[in-house]
């Protein structure tokens, strides 16, 4: 039985190297006062930068603290293709109408507190490397910044392999670092809100 909880790490991989862990901002954290949220969905959206349909995919803990197994998707994008990433946190055992729904909707209000960091293991040309959650200097491609010109990553930019795989992993970790976060501070800095898994393959463009 799984559990999740807004003050509690939760993390279920599956046999497709799909993980999934979710942990909301702790109360007690320096300099955050309000109550932590519940994320049940983090929802990838790819959109090609030369046109085309967005590739979306999700990655769900469908009742949250309940008793249903997490549901996660592939990811599964054209060889040789500019990509422009967004990413949403959504509370889906909520009305979309609801305040608290859209959690990305408070990172980007908070996005001095809040970065995401990025892996891979294969897939992509652009950016180099396997990403910056080992080491916060490897690039990464972000497309937004918090108010002190700080990377957010609600928004990053990818060039995937002109040659086909399957099997690789993509991991997309969201810390909260409130008065922690600096032009430095790494992945290990602050609390983990959101600790993601995907299986990346890319395939022929149609």
């Amino acid at each position: 039985m799984k559990n999740l909880f807004p003050k509690s790490l939760f993390k279920v991989t599956t046999l497709a190297l799909l993980a999934l862990s979710f942990n909301a901002c702790d109360e007690e954290a320096p300099g955050k006062e309000d109550a932590p949220e519940l994320i049940t969905e983090v929802r990838l959206t790819f959109t090609p930068t030369g046109g085309g349909n967005p590739v979306v995919v999700s990655a769900v803990d469908p009742d949250g603290p309940g008793v249903l197994d997490l549901i996660a998707e592939d990811i599964s994008l054209d060889a040789g293709t500019a990509y422009t990433l967004s990413i949403g946190f959504f509370n889906d055992l909520i009305e979309p109408t609801d305040d608290g729904y859209d959690i990305s909707a408070e990172v980007l209000e908070e996005a001095d507190e809040h970065m995401l960091f990025f892996s891979w293991d294969g897939g992509f040309s652009e950016p180099t490397g396997n990403g910056n959650i080992d080491n916060r200097n490897d690039p990464v491609n972000y497309a937004d910044e918090d108010s002190a010109g700080l990377p957010l990553g609600l928004s990053t930019n990818w060039i995937t392999t002109t040659g086909v795989s399957t099997g690789s992993t993509f991991r997309i970790l969201l810390k909260h670092q409130p008065d922690l976060k600096t032009a430095s501070s790494g992945a290990t800095v602050g609390e983990t809100d959101v600790d993601v898994e995907f299986t990346l393959n890319i395939v022929e463009a149609n």
